[in-house]
């Protein structure tokens, strides 16, 4: 039971990890760096579902292994310890090296913080290092939480999981959520480029008929049609026909021309 325990710990974070890094590289292609809030905020979300409706996490669940005296409390305090504690303990580190909190003067409050963290890491590290032994050794707690909370663990019977199934699980109930995930934030910014024009034509073709424009204006730069009877402008300045700009925005968001990305569309 300890090597399937052990299993499932690291199958949980596989888990997280790719259900996050999509996420992550979809915002970060949008300036936004966010990550330690990303993966606490879907950790949290992920164990709190498991462990309210199946007494257990994924890992866990798949090894047929269940929590036997989780309450609602408990799994609180669990979310508390493997996820709020961690977050900010990071950001605190984080903090403290940015600052050059270490650099300051050793009466100042600043640096008696600093100690008292090295010295509560310590304490962790040999605790959790002994917790370990102890668990290899025989025990009942994979982690300190577990030990913590007091949380043991019963299986449900032998199973008959071997690494190739638990790869493919892994493959298809993660990679499925990732990718749909992808696709809507890689789409986010074309759709709504898309409702602007639709938007704008509706308006436009409201207010006044669609005239062709005379010989100065120039061709459509991608089907060359000098009778454009709706013709668009992005933020470069190039002529397109409506169903000409509408096929370019599905696939790209630069302009095919000078490849400049297309920041506002205005009707001509």
């Amino acid at each position: 039971m300890r090597v399937q325990r052990l299993d499932g710990l690291e199958l949980d974070d596989e888990v997280v990890r790719r259900i996050t890094q999509p996420i992550i590289d979809a915002l970060s292609l949008l300036g936004i760096s966010t990550r330690d809030e990303i993966i606490a905020a879907i950790k949290g979300v992920y164990m709190w579902k498991y462990l309210n409706i199946f007494q257990s996490i994924y890992g866990m669940d798949l090894q047929l292994l269940k929590y036997t005296n989780l309450s609602t409390t408990k799994s609180i305090l669990y979310l508390i310890s493997r996820i709020l504690i961690p977050f900010g303990h990071k950001k605190l580190k984080s903090t403290i090296e940015t600052q050059e909190w270490r650099s300051l003067h050793r009466h100042h409050l600043k640096k008696q913080v600093v100690r008292i963290i090295d010295r509560l890491e310590t304490l962790y590290d040999i605790a959790n290092i002994g917790n370990h032994i102890s668990f290899i050794s025989g025990g009942n707690f994979a982690n300190l939480t577990e030990r913590a909370l007091n949380l043991n663990v019963k299986g449900g019977g032998t199973t008959n999981v071997n690494l190739e199934f638990t790869q493919r699980q892994l493959v298809w109930s993660v990679m499925t959520v990732c990718i749909i995930i992808s696709l809507d934030f890689t789409n986010m910014e074309q759709e709504f480029l898309h409702s602007i024009i639709t938007s704008r034509s509706t308006l436009q073709s409201r207010q006044t008929a669609d005239i062709p424009l005379g010989d100065g204006v120039e061709s459509c730069v991608v089907c060359a049609s000098k009778n454009i009877t709706v013709a668009y402008s992005p933020s470069c300045g190039h002529k397109y026909d409506y169903s000409c700009l509408i096929n370019l925005i599905k696939g790209y968001t630069s302009c095919s021309v000078c490849k400049s990305k297309i920041l506002s569309i205005d009707r001509v």
